[in-house]
């Protein structure tokens, strides 16, 4: 049997992005009888022993490159010719339609984003154009759908929000951390009067509360000076940028890695046990309070107490193994709160559901798809 050529394509997402490349991947690369190759933006990613890198985009977010990103990747579908596409953005999804109605194929569409909901209430796009951006992403979407073979989803909740996904097969495929064979003990305790690591890790952004985070740290060594702070992961967006950084320089407490460039997921994941809370300071918006953020899964893995801003969506998992407190991050710390998270011990609870990446699951999925 001759190797299936499998396509995964991003546009922002860099080439080794944990989801694209370490978990999807991964784990339909160990398939002996299929050929992964992966476009994506350029990053610092050295060549794979299962995967072939084809980097598309390397310059800033709104280069006007971008709009050239769908020719050039149309080109690279001409030379590979796959068999099929897993589409992890919905800029790809025309021309990947326009490829299968030309040449044939499969489209696995990885709905990672409600990418219309993200445009609708997010701060990217100015007022007077979001609903303009949010309707033309829906509308893609939906039109495409007839093509697509096949969704992978990435939340729950995008099964209600996005009844599209509903007509045609798909899985629900969450952002569970890959299972290693080193996992921190189970009962986590601290002492007062020792030093306190705090983690915000991931996206640093001003909607992933990167900012709030920051600025509470800061009060927090103000009523606890034992205390420092890490922030790593990349910031998209050079304003953000730029205010962080200057928000961060007079603190010689807090360390940032990354920022304008991108951080390699498992640079990010060596950090976790240096640590001894992960901060979830998401700010209040419809378009991210039903998701479960891939860093909550990932703390709750290495058994990394959380602090988190309120919300029900998350609190289950978090209570269900006593893993941390809501925290207002917009409020002042106070010493009570100090006491309250120093003396509670963490990870009591007997519960032993651990949530780990379904690879079985996937791999089991794709084979469906394509022998169909």
């Amino acid at each position: 049997m001759h190797p299936v050529k499998l396509l995964i394509a991003s546009v922002l997402k860099p080439i080794n992005d944990i989801r694209m490349y370490e978990k999807i991947g991964t784990t339909l690369g160990k398939i002996s009888t299929v050929d992964v190759h992966i476009i994506g933006a350029k990053s610092t990613a050295s060549d794979s022993s299962f995967a072939t890198f084809y980097p598309i985009f390397s310059t800033k977010r709104w280069h006007f490159s971008r709009f050239f990103t769908s020719w050039n990747y149309f080109n690279i579908i001409r030379k590979v010719k796959p068999e099929v596409c897993i589409i992890t953005t919905h800029e790809l999804l025309i021309v990947t339609c326009v490829n299968k109605i030309l040449f044939g194929g499969k489209i696995i569409y990885d709905v990672q984003e409600n990418y219309a909901k993200n445009a609708l209430y997010g701060n990217t796009f100015p007022i007077g154009i979001r609903q303009i951006i949010a309707g033309w992403v829906r509308l893609k979407e939906l039109m495409c759908t007839p093509f697509i073979d096949a969704y992978l989803c990435a939340e729950k909740c995008y099964l209600q929000e996005l009844p599209f996904i509903l007509h045609r097969p798909y899985l629900l495929l969450e952002n569970k951390p890959i299972e290693t064979n080193t996992v921190r003990s189970n009962i986590v305790q601290f002492q007062f009067g020792q030093r306190i690591r705090f983690l915000f890790s991931g996206t640093l952004a001003t909607s992933t509360g990167v900012l709030d985070a920051l600025h509470w740290v800061v009060r927090f060594h103000s009523v606890y000076p034992s205390t420092e702070a890490t922030f790593i992961g990349y910031c998209s967006r050079t304003s953000e940028w730029e205010r962080l950084k200057k928000a961060a320089e007079p603190y010689s407490f807090v360390r940032i890695i990354g920022g304008n460039s991108y951080v390699k997921p498992s640079e990010i994941l060596s950090v976790i046990p240096q640590h001894h809370f992960g901060l979830l300071a998401y700010q209040v918006n419809p378009a991210t309070q039903n998701r479960i953020p891939t860093k909550l899964y990932d703390y709750l893995y290495w058994k990394l107490p959380i602090l988190y801003t309120p919300n029900t969506t998350w609190e289950d998992k978090i209570k269900k193994v006593a893993a941390g407190w809501p925290v207002e991050f917009t409020q002042l710390p106070t010493l009570e709160l100090v006491n309250q998270l120093l003396h509670t011990t963490y990870f009591t609870s007997s519960s032993t559901d651990t949530d780990t990446w379904e690879g079985t699951q996937l791999e089991n999925f794709f084979l469906k798809i394509i022998q169909n």
